[in-house]
């Protein structure tokens, strides 16, 4: 009797999956691919939250650079490129001083959006002043809101937080 049985039971573990095991596999993997394949190819929300990220950071160190200083600190927007500069003699004259990249050391801090990703601004250029609040050309306190694709970006005036709605 003992033969006659593991021969059945070898039997069975060769026979491999069901058809409906079989199925329901394949039914699964393509829901998977169904929903996760845009979003693994889709490269547009990737841009706009590179450009995002990358334009609040320049943003922000724009904001402590001022704070830092005392000297008001300039970013300048043109279609998908930004770049940051201080005034000639820190407190008047006309924004020529570049400011130096902390990423590299270049002499000139610019940066572009990710992919064909435009910035727009609520106020070009955006100023923070020596209290790191933002400001107008005129000296006026602001907020400023940036969008990035279809990213927002809030600048509060009085703090010059750099805020990610």
């Amino acid at each position: 009797m003992g033969p006659c049985n593991s021969t059945r039971s070898d039997a069975r573990a060769r026979q491999g999956f069901s058809l409906v095991e079989l199925v329901v596999t394949i039914a699964i993997l393509g829901l998977l691919a169904g929903v996760g394949a845009p979003r693994m190819f889709g490269r547009a929300s990737f841009d706009d939250r590179i450009s995002r990220d990358r334009l609040a950071g320049s943003l922000r160190y724009a904001q402590r650079l001022a704070l830092a200083t005392g000297c008001e600190v300039r970013v300048q927007f043109t279609g998908s490129v930004w770049q940051l500069d201080q005034r000639a003699s820190c407190t008047s004259g006309a924004f020529t001083q570049p400011v130096i990249d902390p990423s590299d050391g270049s002499p000139s801090y610019q940066a572009a959006a990710a992919g064909n990703v435009v910035v727009t601004a609520s106020a070009n250029p955006l100023i923070f002043d020596s209290r790191g609040r933002s400001v107008d050309g005129s000296g006026t306190v602001q907020s400023v809101n940036l969008t990035t694709g279809s990213r927002t970006i809030q600048v509060v005036g009085e703090t010059g937080f750099v805020r990610l709605p």
